[in-house]
């Protein structure tokens, strides 16, 4: 469900625990928990109202519903030392797995799913690709596709691999800035 749909995150993850709970057994997966929550501790105060809202409702239905055949599984693309401890502590969500980057050839293949899916990407080599994405997530090539075909879209062509060398630079580039700060 759509924690944004009506803009009141806490009511929405209240509402998403009622279901789970009515129908249980069952699994609440939350993606990228970073999003709807602060997982980031830049500044002291840095998360907004509605974020401490939703960290708060979440902690409550979690307990709620723990033991009650309900399992919650969280994502998040923060790392682990900036999720709230409240949130990762004995018996809410307390295993952690942490998912290194694709290696070359996962690239490769994540990458060729993604040049299967448009035809301004017939002449592309899914191996040249990833030879130049070294340290780029499932996310980031995602981007990167994207980046491509909006461009290919707009002058109206078929990609070539220069096509991919300047969204390449750039997304690397975001990636490094967002480690620094």
């Amino acid at each position: 469900e759509e924690f944004y749909k009506d803009n009141n995150i806490a009511a929405s993850i209240r509402k998403v625990f009622q279901d789970a709970l009515d129908n249980a057994p069952s699994i609440v997966l939350i993606d990228e928990m970073d999003r709807m929550i602060s997982c980031e501790r830049t500044a002291p105060r840095s998360e907004t109202d509605k974020q401490r809202e939703a960290l708060r409702a979440l902690l409550t239905e979690i307990d709620r519903t723990n033991n009650a055949g309900v399992l919650v599984i969280a994502t998040t693309n923060a790392h682990l030392r900036y999720v709230p401890p409240a949130l990762v502590r004995n018996g809410r969500i307390e295993k952690h797995i942490e998912i290194d980057r694709p290696d070359k050839q996962d690239r490769k293949e994540i990458i060729s799913i993604y040049l299967k899916q448009n035809a301004c990407f017939e002449d592309i080599n899914a191996e040249d690709i990833a030879a130049y994405t070294a340290g780029f997530t499932g996310a980031d090539i995602s981007a990167l596709a994207n980046e491509v075909v909006i461009h290919c879209i707009n002058k109206k062509k078929k990609a070539t691999f220069a096509d991919f060398l300047e969204p390449i630079e750039s997304i690397r580039t975001a990636s490094i800035r967002k480690k620094r700060w």
